[in-house]
């Protein structure tokens, strides 16, 4: 089974390697979805070897696509990311710190803006619409595939299994019920409800308090515009699915609380009266590492090589973004990440696909929630997926910032046809 994974996953890496000549769209959504899934590479070769190959076909596509639309990209973005990576190379030669290089720096630069400007790339509405679709179905794609290699569906954490890790799997999941939302409500394809409340359950049973939270965010977004208009039928009906729901919401919860107080995820003798997975004393130890350095930082990157006591309590990342980037970058990273994402969260509210804004304000209020206890940037599953449907929110827009209006007759002539 494992080796007839990994052939589908070499054909498709293959097929997105030709788009990349043909239509980089193409590309962007088979790696994103590689990447996503995992498609057990690891088994043959180290997952930053093949996750590297698929972040360098993003942004190549990324770059060929924007230097073919005539979309205007922020100036901004690449103005404060090309400073942040600036003062790490100056960091880089001052310090001279062991086992931390250049090539350090420059992927884990390349990852943000590459992030950045995925945010950034137009979309063909059929493409537009099968990426949707991709993030649908990634989520409940990568548990099946998890359980026929695993031959289990929980680890032993109690988790839901998948190809890749619950972390990146939740972020999947919670991207895909939005996916599925916009795919019901502006594409108006009704059926992804039932592939939306596929990955809600998915989403809950990763076990991840940080994600579910991210999840129920974003859910308040998407309930708050009906709760206006609610009507006599509209009301039947949730009263019809309430129970399902209740059951569902009853279980999930019980598992969090377990989780919550649950002393045996805990590393050494630290005494933890609410169980938070050592964050609060690591966090502490890292702190110490900011201590002389909280203008600028060490420099990007350096958190993959950082060694201290803060390793004893179970950690390889920060889980806490807003702390990995002070002590990467100091105040001025933390500073010039947040503009980027309020840029982004600027132009998506003047330019988006219809969709209310409610639900982008609460996308945006869950993920900088979500980023204060989890690696949402760090982790190239989750932060892809994220810019990915980021992107696909936002409308075309060229330079003169006018909207590019897509020939949505003759698309949906071609929807009738495929009917």
């Amino acid at each position: 089974m494992s080796i007839l994974l990994v052939c589908m996953g070499l054909f498709i890496l293959m097929i997105s390697i030709a788009c990349l000549f043909y239509n980089p769209q193409y590309t962007i959504i088979g790696c994103v979805m590689l990447i996503d899934i995992d498609f057990c590479f690891q088994e043959y070769m180290v997952q930053n070897s093949y996750q590297a190959i698929f972040k360098l076909l993003i942004l190549l596509s990324v770059i060929i696509l924007i230097l073919k639309s005539r979309k205007g990209i922020s100036k901004w973005i690449i103005g404060l990311c090309g400073i942040l990576f600036c003062i790490s190379f100056v960091l880089l030669k001052k310090y001279q710190l062991p086992n931390f290089y250049l090539s350090d720096v420059i992927t884990s630069f390349l990852t943000t803006i590459t992030g950045f400007l995925l945010m950034y790339v137009t979309w063909k509405e059929e493409l537009r619409i099968a990426a949707l679709k991709a993030l649908a179905w990634a989520a409940p794609f990568s548990v099946v595939m998890g359980i026929l290699l695993n031959g289990y569906i929980f680890t032993h954490e109690n988790k839901l299994s998948g190809l890749d890790s619950p972390a990146s799997l939740v972020i999947v999941a919670a991207v895909g019920v939005l996916a599925c939302y916009i795919l019901s409500t502006v594409y108006k394809q009704s059926k992804y409800f039932v592939c939306g409340f596929l990955n809600f359950v998915i989403c809950g049973l990763c076990n991840m308090r940080g994600g579910l939270l991210f999840l129920c965010v974003i859910m308040l977004g998407i309930i708050f515009p009906y709760l206006k208009k609610i009507s006599k039928k509209l009301l039947q009906n949730l009263i019809l699915i309430l129970p399902v729901f209740l059951v569902l919401s009853l279980f999930i919860g019980k598992r969090i609380i377990e989780r919550m107080f649950d002393m045996s995820y805990s590393v050494g003798n630290v005494g933890d009266i609410i169980n938070t997975s050592n964050r609060i004393f690591a966090w502490t130890e890292i702190l110490k590492a900011t201590k002389q350095h909280r203008i600028l930082g060490w420099g990007i990157g350096y958190t993959k090589k950082i060694d201290g006591v803060w390793l004893h309590y179970g950690y390889r990342a920060v889980h806490n973004e807003y702390l990995r980037w002070l002590v990467e970058s100091g105040y001025i990273g933390v500073i010039a990440v947040i503009l980027c994402f309020i840029l982004v969260y600027l132009f998506l509210k003047k330019y988006n696909i219809g969709i209310h804004q409610s639900i982008i304000n609460m996308f945006f209020i869950g993920f900088a929630i979500f980023s204060y206890t989890d690696n949402t940037m760090y982790g190239t599953a989750g932060w892809m997926t994220i810019s990915l449907m980021l992107s696909l929110m936002g409308q075309n827009v060229n330079k003169k910032g006018e909207i590019v209006k897509a020939n949505m007759r003759q698309f949906k002539i071609k929807l009738r046809l495929k009917n």
